[in-house]
């Protein structure tokens, strides 16, 4: 009788199989892998082995908020950001009770188009959480890609006062982007469930 692998030891054969990605997109003067190639490099062995890949967002911490800003020629620009928590599920398809959730938190920025900044959020985060997932260096990546060359200056006084990452009501950790975002909104760094109490 053959013996079939578990979801963790299917997800160990998956990073295995992935060889040779290269950074063949570039945006706002970095390079970086692309989110098509990751996707072609592992779906032939996830449809090998059976396993699924199931994003799930928590709607109920979907938020959004506009930022109104100069750029370096003085004209007005905004944009919109998005964040909201969500899991990756994994599932083995050849037994669907067995998933491994992994907690991840969705962020966009974009100009103009709130629906774009949806689109960029999950777009990017995927592909981060696939280069984390599969171990390769992001170092050298994009980071700040998706964020207006324009607003940099803009935003450096907010990025100061997030460092820490520490809710200042309750003191939980808070991820750099939902500080980033918390700060803008109500000058100060709140976790999501104490910016719902800040907005009622």
């Amino acid at each position: 009788m053959e013996n079939k692998l578990n979801i963790y030891q299917k997800l160990v054969e998956i990073r295995k199989s992935v060889k040779g990605l290269s950074k063949d997109t570039n945006g706002y003067g970095y390079n970086y892998v692309s989110g098509s190639q990751i996707l072609r490099a592992v779906r032939n062995k996830m449809d090998e082995l059976g396993v699924l890949l199931m994003p799930e967002i928590d709607y109920d911490t979907f938020q959004w908020e506009k930022h109104e800003y100069k750029n370096q020629k003085g004209s007005e620009k905004l944009d919109f950001i998005v964040t909201a928590k969500m899991n990756y599920v994994w599932v083995n398809a050849e037994n669907p009770q067995e998933k491994i959730v992994v907690p991840w938190l969705m962020v966009g920025q974009q100009a103009d188009d709130i629906s774009k900044a949806v689109g960029t959020a999950m777009t990017y985060n995927e592909r981060y959480y696939w280069l984390k997932m599969l171990g390769l260096p992001t170092d050298e990546d994009d980071a700040d890609a998706r964020k207006p060359v324009e607003a940099v200056s803009a935003n450096k006084k907010m990025q100061q006062s997030t460092v820490g990452g520490k809710c200042t009501s309750c003191g939980k950790a808070v991820a750099t982007n939902v500080a980033k975002f918390s700060t803008q909104k109500f000058g100060k760094v709140l976790c999501f469930d104490c910016q719902k109490k800040e907005d009622k």
